[in-house]
């Protein structure tokens, strides 16, 4: 056993898992589907508590020249698999962005009515009033809270 320690646990299943890439629909019984996961846990078992590892690498190697073909399909499915779950992940990304773009502007085209002015005297002091509004500098507010400060000081001073 020199030259050979125990592996990763993590180590050895991702090594065994790039081997037996079979899944469930590829066998034609459960049985038969069992025996190939307890095959492939044995293998890991193997690896990481440094049993019989040479037999354990030889069957491995077999293995995989054996099932060459149908690992490289199996890989070949499973990179088809993740290009296609890319693409799906960036159109919902995308859908989403725009379902979020739509909703912001359909938010701000409620809320503020879009108002154009002519170009004259008139329709420059209508910009200048609405915008002085929209920016709470009504006079008549200002008037109002200027009377409502100075009475306010004298009922204090009367109710005291």
């Amino acid at each position: 056993l020199r030259g050979f320690s125990a592996m990763n646990p993590l180590q050895a299943r991702q090594r065994v898992d790039a081997v037996y890439t079979l899944k469930q629909a590829d066998f034609a019984s459960e049985r038969q589907w069992n025996d190939y996961l307890e095959e492939k846990e044995e293998i890991i078992f193997n690896f990481t508590e440094n049993i019989d590892v040479p037999a354990t690498e030889r069957k491995l190697r077999q293995y995989a020249e054996e099932h060459a073909a149908e690992i490289a399909a199996s890989k070949g499915r499973a990179a088809v698999a993740e290009k296609e779950t890319e693409k799906n992940q960036a159109e919902q990304k995308q859908q989403q962005h725009q379902q979020e773009s739509e909703a912001a502007r359909m938010s701000v085209d409620a809320s503020v009515p879009f108002r154009t002015f002519e170009d004259t005297e008139e329709g420059r002091a209508e910009r200048a009033r609405v915008a002085r509004e929209a920016g709470g500098a009504d006079p008549v507010y200002a008037q109002r809270r200027a009377a409502v400060a100075a009475f306010s000081g004298l009922y204090e001073a009367v109710t005291m």
